[in-house]
């Protein structure tokens, strides 16, 4: 009994209108990181993204997915985070959007791709 499921049967269709999950990722100097439900970025090692500037803080910023979202959230930089030009409040998530670019420091650049 061949158990292939067709795109024309009933089960078909309704798998073809689940929606699949977009991979998103965020761009530093040309390295790809796939965004996971989490991440940090900052100087300190720990963090899922590590950025070596004096600029940016030890922990400086964390992403996280918030039900299909992607958020940004500055906790507490020293220097600032901005989204587009504009500068995050520390302790506020901003929604993110494809091809947003997300300022550490002042110079250092992380896009949302």
């Amino acid at each position: 009994m061949d158990e292939t499921i067709s795109g024309k049967s009933p089960v078909g269709r309704r798998l073809s209108r689940i929606q699949k999950s977009e991979q998103r990722f965020l761009v530093h100097n040309g390295r790809r990181v796939k965004l996971i439900d989490e991440m940090t970025i900052g100087r300190d090692k720990s963090n899922t993204i590590t950025i070596d500037d004096p600029l940016v803080s030890r922990i400086h910023c964390i992403v996280r997915r918030i039900r299909s979202s992607w958020y940004v959230e500055d906790i507490g930089s020293t220097n600032g985070t901005w989204i587009n030009g504009k500068q995050l409040i520390k302790g506020r998530a901003v929604r993110l959007n494809p091809d947003d670019i997300i300022k550490l420091g002042g110079r250092i650049e992380v896009t949302l791709a």
